[in-house]
């Protein structure tokens, strides 16, 4: 299992992030023998979870209260791909 920590890009809505990941998902499943890739985003956070499910994450569902952020406690979103989805894209 390998956990994508973050992914931060400057200038967003042109792509890059989603290239991004989509390379290091392929990276993670090419070189290693992780079984899933797993993420978590702020569930507010469309244009991610966009970005994610295009590369072929699923939503699967909600940590509460999870992450400790700008002072108080929020929820995220955890989303993950498995190996035998990855290939079949």
């Amino acid at each position: 299992m390998t956990c994508l920590k973050r992914i931060a890009v400057s200038n967003p809505g042109k792509g890059l992030g989603r290239r991004i990941v989509r390379a290091v998902v392929g990276t993670v499943f090419r070189e290693t023998e992780a079984h899933r890739v797993w993420l978590s985003v702020f569930p507010e956070n469309e244009r991610a979870r966009r970005a994610y499910e295009a590369v072929g994450f699923k939503a699967e569902g909600i940590a509460r209260g999870s992450a400790y952020f700008g002072g108080i406690h929020r929820d995220e979103l955890i989303m993950a791909v498995l190996r035998t989805e990855w290939t079949a894209v």
